[in-house]
């Protein structure tokens, strides 16, 4: 038996044959089961090529010959072979319900009523002041570095600045700051894609273990053909194509849209908390929404924001592409709020609230 980046089914159910199939193919609900006594092992191989995807150790799990009973299915789309049988494990989720949860201090009231005496008992007479550490915090903000550059503008950009000095200086959006909110909008961008791709993984395992909970719905309220799956996989692709766009109206700038400006690092360290919530193996898929909630509402503010920076800072052939952006955002908030609100009115007591 071969251990590494290599998936093992029994040699037997392969017809001899050895092919290699990345975890990302596993089909949804299916888990493999632990080798029999007896059972003969193969390598199996996928012939997608570009779908293969690195494994670590700790993702090793074992398909054996337990597993004939399950009908085949597809491999990829590329490939176009059928999987070996595997072991089809009864999906479950549970739903956020009544628990052992002890986290409240009432239910030892004896305790926190000696916890308060003990408070009472050990206090100072008069009470603390906080003078010193404030001064002191005071003086760390006041030294401290910034927490990075913006790039030096470009003679394009130069130009800009200089025909509108006047507002510019004004309205404080000169050609730096416009750069700076570019990069923190491309960078949030980045992220409501990863944020999208996390939240269409929950839904999947959602509907895999108990159907559809999502109605159709395309935020205005007529009626579309497309599923809520693919309503999550069409904002997806619009967050990552507001991305692009972004990269193209900083390179047309004359700048560099690779740099980490400080907005869009300040950006990404406030947004790690959204994509940890998301990719929680243990929230549900209304927590989830209401995550995306959150980075909607700041998408929308950020674009309308960033509009008026471009009039300002006298980019006005950005208008239009930034005004597409903020209509498409404004949908993606309607489209999360609907569902959001859908799942805690009508299924609350189940796996997806």
């Amino acid at each position: 038996m071969e251990r590494g980046h290599n998936r093992l089914v029994p040699a037997a159910v392969m017809g001899g044959t050895t092919r290699r199939i990345p975890l990302m193919l596993l089909p949804p609900g299916y888990w493999p089961a632990r080798p029999g006594k007896g059972a003969r092992w193969g390598r199996v191989h996928c012939r997608g090529g570009s779908a293969r995807r690195t494994l670590g150790h700790a993702d090793w799990r074992y398909w054996s010959l337990e597993s004939l009973s399950v009908p085949t299915v597809t491999c990829c789309s590329t490939c176009k072979d059928a999987l070996p049988p595997i072991f089809k494990r009864e999906a479950y989720m549970e739903a956020t319900a009544p628990g052992p949860n002890r986290t409240g201090a009432a239910l030892v009231q004896n305790e926190v009523n000696l916890m308060l005496e003990a408070v009472r008992d050990l206090s100072p007479p008069i009470p603390i002041s906080t003078l010193q550490i404030d001064v002191e915090r005071q003086s760390y903000i006041v030294e401290a570095d910034s927490v990075g550059s913006i790039p030096p503008p470009k003679s394009s950009l130069k130009r800009a600045a200089a025909k509108g000095s006047a507002k510019t200086k004004s309205a404080g959006a000169n050609a730096e700051v416009f750069l700076d909110k570019l990069g923190e909008r491309i960078a949030f961008e980045r992220t409501g894609t990863r944020l999208y791709d996390a939240l269409i993984t929950k839904y999947l395992a959602l509907h895999n273990a108990g159907g559809e909970v999502l109605p159709p719905t395309d935020g205005t309220g007529e009626a579309v053909e497309e599923t809520a799956l693919q309503t999550l996989q069409r904002i997806r692709a619009e967050e990552l194509g507001h991305f692009r766009m972004l990269c193209e109206s900083v390179v047309k700038l004359g700048a560099d849209p690779t740099a980490q400006t400080p907005c869009a690092d300040v950006a990404a360290a406030a947004s790690s908390g959204l994509i940890q919530v998301i990719t929680d193996p243990r929230t549900t898929l209304a927590q989830c929404l209401n995550t995306i909630l959150t980075a909607e509402l700041t998408d929308n503010a950020g674009w309308e924001l960033l509009g008026q920076l471009a009039q300002e800072a006298g980019h006005n052939e950005l208008g239009v592409p930034f005004s597409q952006a903020l209509e498409a955002e404004q949908r993606h908030l309607v489209i999360i709020r609907d569902w959001l609100k859908l799942l805690l009115t009508t299924e609350a007591g189940t796996a997806a609230v």
